[in-house]
């Protein structure tokens, strides 16, 4: 098994693990009055909050809450960006012109206002229930971050468009789904998995700063960024309120980027990506 394989799927294990112990930990009473803003100790190893809750559970269930939003927006991000990439490299012309255009439109919106402005015309279908408020935040996100991989797939299929064996297809009348899942898309995956899989630690991260200053996910929704807030007002009187859940997601960061950075035949692919793209434009 490649290296890379295991990374994900050791990566994969460890989050359900983490999930199906939050969700069996969130089924018990956790409310303590008598051990409000407890210190970390053997029994509560990252302490109690302001309503005497344990602080680790209360983290596996953000982790768990975060990882669903980051990691949907993640993929619903891909999805997004490799069908319009695709499109926009296979068809040229007009397509990728106008393509280009939105995607340096939309790059020049402060990344911050666009989802603020995403999150609130989503609100009124989003305060269902918890289910609902997870996905449009992370469609809200997803709507933010799909050109990467999208002018990612668009440089890989020009690059591919013009080889023998695309030509061929064409020659034999082959449907551009066809051609995209045949012999486009075993040449853009590998990278695309790797872009994947590198970006993921920023949908978290931006996940927990929406949620850290309001925009986000709020109580009675779990996540790193709402305890991250409520922990900010502690900090003076229960330190262990922000510290626990901010190294708890700087960790999982640190992970991800120390497992999935890109190794040095993907950073040299890439080069290449880089040094063709003004050709290919």
């Amino acid at each position: 098994m490649r290296p890379l394989v295991l990374k994900i799927y050791t990566a994969m294990i460890l989050l359900l693990g983490l999930a199906s112990f939050a969700l069996w930990a969130g089924m018990t009473p956790m409310t303590r009055l008598d051990l409000v803003l407890a210190a970390p100790s053997w029994a509560h190893p990252f302490g109690t909050d302001s309503l005497g809750r344990d602080l680790l559970v209360r983290v596996l269930q953000g982790l768990f809450l975060s990882w669903a939003v980051g990691l949907t927006a993640a993929v619903v991000s891909l999805a997004i960006g490799t069908v319009l990439g695709f499109w926009a490299g296979y068809v040229k012309g007009a397509v990728d012109s106008t393509l280009m255009r939105l995607m340096e439109i939309m790059s020049s919106v402060p990344q911050l206002v666009f989802v603020t402005l995403l999150v609130l015309f989503f609100r009124p279908w989003a305060e269902v229930n918890s289910l609902s408020r997870v996905l449009f935040l992370a469609l809200a996100i997803a709507l933010v971050h799909w050109m990467t991989f999208a002018r990612l797939t668009r440089t890989l299929v020009l690059q591919v468009s013009n080889e023998p064996f695309i030509e061929g297809a064409l020659a034999i009348g082959a449907t551009p789904l066809r051609i995209f899942w045949t012999h486009v898309r075993p040449h853009v995956w590998p990278l695309l998995r790797q872009g994947f899989f590198a970006n993921l630690p920023s949908f978290l991260l931006f996940e927990g700063f929406l949620s850290f200053l309001g925009f986000g996910l709020q109580p009675p929704d779990v996540s790193l960024g709402t305890l991250l807030q409520e922990g900010w007002k502690s900090f003076s009187v229960a330190p262990h309120l922000l510290l626990a859940p901010g190294l708890v997601l700087f960790a999982t960061l640190f992970y991800f980027q120390l497992a999935f950075a890109p190794n040095e035949e993907t950073q040299g692919r890439l080069g290449v990506n880089r040094g063709r793209r003004e050709d290919l434009a």
